[in-house]
């Protein structure tokens, strides 16, 4: 069986091809002691249509919002499961301080 990954749009989303399950984009969750965020691009949410149901406890920076695990994350996990789209979440963990998300702004749902 052959895989393969392609970087695309910079480096926050890979696309992953598997001959069995085709194409799926892979999504970083970058944790800290405390919490965990999953980071996506701001148009994802908007073609997902869930932008305004994301809460005040994500983040967001330039053109990346950074959903919080219990329940941002969860919404769209659930959105791109009920498309039928393909995704593989990777986790990045810093075990003894704080992430920078923690310092990025607080998600807004304008611009």
């Amino acid at each position: 069986m052959t895989t393969q990954t392609q970087q695309t749009e910079n480096t926050d989303t890979s696309q992953h091809t598997d001959p069995e399950s085709g194409p799926r984009k892979i999504y970083t969750m970058y944790a800290d002691p405390g919490h965990a965020w999953l980071k996506v691009r701001r148009a994802e949410l908007v073609r997902l249509g869930i932008l305004e149901q994301i809460s005040r406890y994500s983040y967001q920076h330039g053109p990346f919002v950074f959903l919080e695990e219990d329940c941002d994350a969860a919404r769209f996990v659930i959105a791109k499961s009920q498309r039928g789209e393909g995704y593989m979440i990777t986790e990045e963990c810093e075990p003894r301080a704080d992430r920078f998300v923690r310092r990025c702004a607080r998600f807004s749902r304008i611009d």
